[in-house]
């Protein structure tokens, strides 16, 4: 009897497979996905755009950290990269000159290779000015985060005004809640059995669950997906399995 097991289950499943009795598993509920939101830059958390424990939507603004600064870095590498060009095009002139007058006999080779090093130097610099300027538009880009996952938020561990590291501080929580993946193990006997009496040899046929919840309601679902593990834990002698379940109703 499934509901003889302690209540801390996360919930219960019934595996039913119709080329075998029955079989009874104790499962758990996990999200197939779930996103600790961090941030990709140092700064002040300048707004925080959600409503804690609601639904958000792949895409949607939930933080904003310091925005103006970053922008103002940005400005002054598109500043950079002007410049850098601007530079650029009078050493071309100047190198184009020299070749010039060292065909007519009035510039010497090392005053052309002087120019041609000049030349490469500022090609370099407008590269790395380009560059600079790349990573300012990815910071700025980074200055809004976005939920990118569709699922539940949870509560907003950093609140406005507050000083935040890259990378090292969580800023919140989002888990997707439908489809939702049940997980129970299959000792070995039983999953051998499978194999053997299953027509085609797989556990991963997709015959309809009963799952039983924590409050002893029951579900019969039939489940989008089903894999297993790729190898037996040997300590259980047991192999998990992967069910996964439309879940509109969040139960």
């Amino acid at each position: 009897d499934l509901h003889s097991f302690p209540t801390r289950r996360s919930s219960d499943l019934r595996f039913m497979e119709n080329v075998a009795p029955r079989k009874d598993f104790i499962g758990h509920v996990e999200a197939i996905k779930s996103v600790d939101l961090r941030p990709q830059i140092t700064g002040y958390v300048e707004k925080v755009l959600f409503d804690e424990g609601s639904f958000v939507q792949e895409g949607d603004v939930l933080f904003v950290i310091e925005q103006q600064r970053y922008m103002a870095n940005l400005s002054l590498a598109e500043a950079d990269l002007a410049k850098a060009q601007a530079n650029l095009v009078k050493v071309e002139k100047d190198y184009k000159r020299q070749i010039s007058l060292n065909k007519q006999k009035y510039a010497s080779e090392a005053t052309v290779d002087t120019a041609r090093n000049n030349l490469a130097s500022a090609q370099a610099a407008v590269k790395q000015a380009q560059a600079n300027l790349d990573l300012a538009k990815i910071n700025v880009g980074y200055t809004t985060i976005k939920a990118p996952i569709s699922g539940y938020i949870g509560k907003a561990l950093v609140t406005e005004g507050n000083y935040v590291p890259a990378s090292s501080q969580t800023l919140a929580r989002i888990v997707q809640m439908d489809p939702i993946r049940v997980v129970y193990s299959v000792n070995d006997k039983d999953f051998l059995d499978v194999r053997q009496n299953g027509g085609d040899g797989k556990i991963t046929e997709l015959a309809d669950s009963e799952i039983v919840l924590p409050n002893g309601s029951k579900i019969l679902l039939k489940p989008q997906d089903r894999f297993t593990d790729n190898e037996v834990n040997t300590e259980t002698a047991t192999i998990a399995v992967y069910d996964e379940y439309e879940n509109s109703k969040r139960l």
